[in-house]
Formats: C-alpha cells, sequence, structure tokens
C-alpha cells in the first residue's frame, strides 16, 4: 500500500472537476509506474464522468494527450461512489488537528493538509464569540494563539464524548441554524410599556401620539412644517387608536372578513420586524408580495412597501437560491432615423442557386428612414467587391449615409471595408454576434424577397437574378407599413407609373404646364409633408415595438394627421 499526493497550479485550479479527476489519474498513474507497467490494475474513482471519458471515439485537446499518455498502460476505469470508499477521504484528513502545524507553512507544497487550516479559523471564531471581540477587527489582534488552541481542544473533547455537562451548555453561545445566522435573535418582549415609549421617542409619530392622547386634532397649518411621514399618519386620524397607551391604526377589510388592529411601528422597531417576518424559520423568506401581506396582518408604517423590497433585494438567501420569476431583459434599443440616407443597412442573401452569370448572392441595402431598397446580385462575398457595389450601385445615385449598419460578417469587418468607411467618413455600426434582430430592417426585407422570389420565379432557379429589379421595383412603389408611405414618394417625391396605370388609369391633361421651379417647390413641398408624416409614424411604430417587451403592453388609438 503506497500514498501520495500533490497540490494544483495556478493554471491547473481553472481546470473543470472532469479535468482535475483525469490529470490526478494521469499523474500518479505515472508517478507509480514503476509497479504498474505490465500488469493490469483497476483504478477505482468517484468520478462517473472519467468512465465515459476513456470510451470517447475522438477524444480531443488535452484530454487525448493525457489518453495517449496512459495508452501503454493496461488498466480498467471502475466507478464506486464516494461513500463506499471513504478511506480515500482519511487519507487527506488530519487527525490531530490542534497539533497540526500546516497553516503556518506555505500550503504550495505538496504534502499539506488544507482542511485544519479550516479547523483554525473555525476555532477562532468561538474565541471571538466567547471574549465578545468585534469580528471586523482582525482576529490575531485581539486573542493570542493559545486562546485559539485552548478552545479547538475543547470543541474536539466534547465531540468525542458525545455529551456536554450543564456548565458546557451555560458557557456555550446560543445555538443558530445555518440560514439564521445573520439575524438577530427574536427573544424578548417588548412590553406595552415599552412599545409606547419608543412611540413617544420617535419623531414622526410623537406628534400625533400626543395629539390623540389630548384629544385634539392638529390643523392642517401646524402640518405644514411636520415630516411626510407625520402628515401620512395626520390623514389617517380617524382611523389611529389608542389601546394600553399603545397607538395602532384601526383596519377593516372591504370584504367584511376581519378587522384588525395594526401596531403604527417607530423608526426604532421596522429593522426587527422585517427580520422576523422575512428571516426567521415560521417566515420562509418569501417574497415581496406575501411578506407585505405578512407585516400589514399586525404591523403598519409609512413607506412599509418601499422598505420590504429594499430589504428583501438585499437578503442573500433570496439572491442565491430564488431565481427570476420573468426572464430579464435590457430595455429594447431602436435605430432612430430623421431623415433620407441618415441610415444604411447593409446584408447578404445567399447562397443562392448558382445563375449562368456566375451569381450566387445577393446584396440587399436599405434606408432606415424611407425604407428605400438597393438590391444587386454578386457572386461572392469579398470585401473588395463589396467596396465597389455599394460605391456604384449607391453612392453613385443617391449620394453618402451618414452611418453604415451590419452584422459582423467578415466582410463588413474587413480592413477593406473600415478604410472604405474612412475614405467615405461614413460611422460604422454592427449588431450583437449572432443577434440578427440587431439588423432587423434588412433581415425583415430579405424574408419578403425571399417570398417574392419563390412566388414568381419557382421554375427559374438558374435566372432569379434577372428579375431582381422587377421584384424590388415592386417592393418600393408598396407603402410601407411602418410609415405608410411608399419608399418612391419619399425619395423621389412621387409615385412611378406602373404599367397598369397606363392601361386602366387615364389621368386628365393639365390644363397648364408649371414652369421648372414650379415643378421642383412642388416636389420638395411634398417630400417634406410625406417625411414628417413618415416621422410621425415611424415613432408610434418604436412605442409600439417596445410596448411589445414590456410587462404592460402599450396601447393608443392615437394616428398623425394626414
Amino acid at each position: 500500500m503506497a500514498y501520495a499526493s500533490r497540490g494544483l497550479n495556478k493554471a491547473e485550479r481553472n481546470y473543470c472537476i472532469t479535468e482535475k479527476e483525469l490529470l490526478a489519474a494521469v499523474f500518479f498513474i505515472q508517478y507509480f509506474r514503476q509497479y504498474l507497467l505490465g500488469r493490469h490494475f483497476i483504478v477505482r474513482t468517484d468520478h462517473q464522468a472519467l468512465v465515459w471519458l476513456f470510451s470517447l471515439k475522438e477524444p480531443n485537446g488535452k484530454i487525448a494527450r493525457w489518453i495517449e499518455i496512459l495508452s501503454p498502460y493496461d488498466f480498467a476505469i471502475e466507478y464506486r461512489p464516494g461513500r463506499k470508499q471513504p478511506h480515500c477521504d482519511a487519507l487527506s484528513r488530519c487527525e490531530t488537528p490542534r497539533d497540526c502545524t500546516c497553516s503556518e507553512v506555505d500550503m504550495s507544497e505538496p504534502l499539506k493538509c488544507g482542511p485544519c487550516q479550516k479547523c483554525r479559523r473555525r476555532a477562532e471564531v468561538m474565541v471571538l464569540q466567547e471574549k465578545g471581540c468585534n469580528t471586523a477587527t482582525p482576529p490575531n489582534e485581539q486573542c493570542n494563539a493559545e486562546q485559539i488552541e485552548d478552545c479547538l481542544a475543547r470543541a474536539i473533547d466534547t465531540a468525542k464524548a458525545g455529551t456536554s455537562t450543564d456548565e458546557d451548555i451555560a458557557d456555550e453561545p446560543p445555538e443558530r441554524s445555518k440560514h439564521d445566522a445573520s439575524v438577530r435573535d427574536w427573544l424578548h418582549i417588548n412590553s406595552p410599556e415599552a412599545v409606547a415609549e419608543k412611540q413617544k421617542l420617535d419623531v414622526d409619530i410623537a406628534p400625533i401620539f400626543v395629539a390623540i392622547e389630548n384629544n385634539r386634532k392638529p390643523t392642517s397649518e401646524e402640518m405644514v412644517t411636520k415630516s411626510p411621514t407625520t402628515r401620512h399618519y395626520w390623514v389617517l386620524w380617524d382611523n389611529l387608536r389608542l389601546c394600553d397607551g399603545v397607538l395602532f391604526k384601526y383596519f377593516e377589510k372591504n370584504n367584511g372578513t376581519g378587522e384588525f388592529y395594526q401596531l403604527v411601528v417607530p423608526r426604532e422597531m421596522k429593522q426587527d420586524i422585517l427580520q422576523q417576518m422575512h428571516d426567521s424559520v415560521l417566515s420562509g423568506h418569501l417574497g415581496t408580495k406575501k411578506t407585505k401581506a405578512k407585516i400589514l396582518q399586525g404591523y403598519y408604517w409609512y413607506n412599509l412597501k418601499e422598505d420590504v423590497v429594499l430589504y428583501i433585494r438585499g437578503c442573500d438567501v433570496c439572491g442565491a437560491d430564488k431565481v427570476p420569476q420573468r426572464k430579464p431583459k435590457a430595455p429594447m434599443g431602436h435605430l432612430s432615423s430623421g431623415a433620407p440616407w441618415d441610415t444604411l443597412a447593409i446584408d447578404y442573401i445567399g447562397p443562392l442557386p448558382k445563375t449562368a452569370r456566375g451569381n450566387k448572392y445577393i446584396l440587399v441595402m436599405t434606408d432606415h428612414f424611407t425604407k428605400y431598397v438597393e438590391v444587386v446580385a454578386v457572386p461572392n462575398q469579398e470585401a473588395e467587391d463589396c467596396a465597389m457595389w455599394i460605391i456604384n450601385h449607391f453612392v453613385a445615385r443617391w449620394g453618402t449615409p451618414l452611418s453604415i449598419h451590419t452584422d459582423q460578417g467578415r466582410t463588413f469587418e474587413s480592413h477593406v471595408f473600415k478604410e472604405l468607411c474612412k475614405v467615405l467618413e461614413v460611422r460604422k455600426s454592427r449588431c450583437s454576434a449572432r443577434h440578427p434582430r440587431g439588423n432587423g430592417q434588412t433581415e425583415r426585407f430579405n424574408r419578403t424577397l425571399i417570398k417574392m422570389i419563390k412566388a414568381y420565379l419557382a421554375g427559374e432557379q438558374e435566372d432569379w437574378d434577372r428579375y431582381l429589379g422587377c421584384i424590388t421595383g415592386a417592393y418600393r412603389a408598396t407603402p410601407n407599413e411602418s410609415t405608410k408611405l411608399s419608399p418612391n414618394l419619399m425619395c423621389i417625391g412621387r409615385e412611378i407609373r406602373l404599367p397598369a396605370d397606363l392601361v386602366y388609369r387615364h389621368q386628365p391633361a393639365n390644363k397648364q404646364e408649371p414652369s421648372a421651379c414650379e415643378h421642383v417647390s412642388a416636389i420638395r413641398e411634398r417630400m417634406q409633408k410625406a417625411h414628417d408624416v413618415a416621422r410621425q409614424y415611424l415613432e408610434l411604430n418604436a412605442k409600439r415595438s417596445k410596448a411589445d417587451t414590456m410587462p404592460t403592453r402599450l396601447t393608443t388609438d392615437t394616428k398623425p394627421a394626414m
């Protein structure tokens, strides 16, 4: 029988538990290799994942390297629960903690038993409790080593004996459960005289208490200089009662199920009541609503709900054990724009069936304000070609946008694209990784475009790029759901003339042809009006979209005037 151990270095302490268990097996099999090579042996472990780990068909990383190191050995892995092999854990336990000095030496060395340091810390806490020391001061400055050792020895002797004398019980501090260790004991009961005295000494309750004793309600002028709490109790004057010299608030339920007298709690007693009604065993660490309802059965004070909320938010037990009932969400952001070409959103669709012209992708460029769309059938997603297509198909027609918004594709994060934005003096923004909703305007059009391609080009799998212009023109001539106006009207100030207009709708001829200046003024006025209406609808749509993500839905019937 042999025994060996070693500590973990800084990097190994970051391993997961399975990697640590495998590291132990690799190290100690190599450590005892003189006895293990050339013979079959069994490795018993209380970590069942090791059995599965050695059955992997294609391990990788350091696990593969470690398994390769163990390949010369003939062994089998057996799982045994920890409760059935306590002899292994006993090897790392110290039999006489009071005689162990491992906490005073360098713990980075091997063969040092760490548990004794925890025992020493418990002894320090026990000494502090007995001596009544302030726990905020380091233990070494208050109690010497002899006191700590004596306390530790007494604790060990008591545990071995299994019983305690009456004197020992009298000397020991009150026993506390691990969940209520931070809760102050609720062992004393305040007499009516003591509670009444605290109410009289409370600066907020005292004026009302004295007035009720004298049976004279203060005037509103007298309440002007008082605190909000005193004014609140003054408003409740008709419901306040003095019983045995203690101030209560009379409360009767609307459904007639009972009448209650709620103690008007002075400021000094609020924390004690909150601890007793939330942290004690008979309170159960309930939530805000139930804790508040329980307190209101017998107590009352101003701003009770806010105090309950703050207390429960600061409760460590509730914060560690309770998960949020509603999945937390960050406030919804919105890409706001107020004029054409403020924000240009760019994205790729594809790969699609390759056409005879070699095109496999669709480059989509969408203006956030007007919803105007430009699409280009392209053969690849190279950054150099993308920059050329943006220049030729958008900047040459509509000018330079103020900002470009994309996802985190390698094309848009390349050095070439960054240089393009730098040359054009365009601000570059991007959405979060794996979050396509951050570029929702383009993603929504992508879905619409795919549907239109499926509807009209079902039999043209190899010629879809020849009809993209017509399909996009149909989208630009249709009013958008957000702006209620068509992208054509928003961009060029008029609706385009469709073939159906020439066939079925005959416009009356203008009696007088407008001059060039009149035509420009009319177009400008029409576009300005369209932009004003679009801004109102976009703002309303943004509020509606944000309300969909909030707990309470925002509803409104307001519509901008046309």
